[in-house]
């Protein structure tokens, strides 16, 4: 504890903890403009701030990216869905993006290239986990579609409730990534 308290005295002396200036660090911050005779910030166009991405192929489904097409009950998606794949097909792996219409956030993902030159592509958050699996021919994407999830329940083919399980044919085709929501 005495060397805690040392260590504490010696960091106020070299001014370590003295409270902040904030109108200096308002002046050093690059995404900050002050006009001329203002004393008052302005923040600049949102698209001047934004993180420039790595070249990207994106797909887009006629069914959801994340429960595949409707069912009669059950947790349901929104078409259509979008699959953004960065790198490629130059590399054998890298990040992804899945977004359904309705959906308000991505889900990040990653994608790897297989022996057989199939392509999955695994997405997971605290509540479901996504697969795809499909090959690529022709601009467009074929395959299979998974979604498990433990936090959901749906009645099986015998009515007793179960985690959510769905598996599906999955198609896309290719698009421009500025349609993508």
């Amino acid at each position: 504890m005495k060397n805690l308290l040392a260590v504490f005295a010696l960091a106020l002396s070299y001014g370590a903890c003295k409270p902040a200036d904030k109108s200096a660090e308002l002046e050093r911050r690059p995404d900050t403009i002050r006009p001329a005779g203002s004393e008052t910030p302005v923040q600049p166009d949102i698209r001047s701030r934004l993180v420039r991405r790595k070249p990207a192929r994106c797909y887009r489904s006629p069914h959801s990216v994340f429960f595949g097409p409707a069912t009669r009950t059950g947790q349901q998606g929104r078409p259509p869905g979008w699959v953004r794949l960065e790198g490629f097909p130059e590399r054998g792996h890298g990040e992804a993006e899945l977004h359904d219409r309705g959906r308000g956030q991505a889900l990040g993902a990653g994608w790897r290239r297989r022996a057989d030159d199939s392509v999955t592509v695994l997405a997971n958050d605290d509540f479901v986990r996504i697969e795809l699996r499909f090959v690529v021919s022709n601009g467009s994407l074929s395959g299979l579609g998974g979604a498990h999830s433990d936090a959901a329940l749906e009645p099986d083919s015998t009515g007793r409730m179960s985690d959510l399980r769905r598996s599906w044919k999955f198609s896309a085709t290719e698009a421009p990534c500025d349609s993508m929501p």
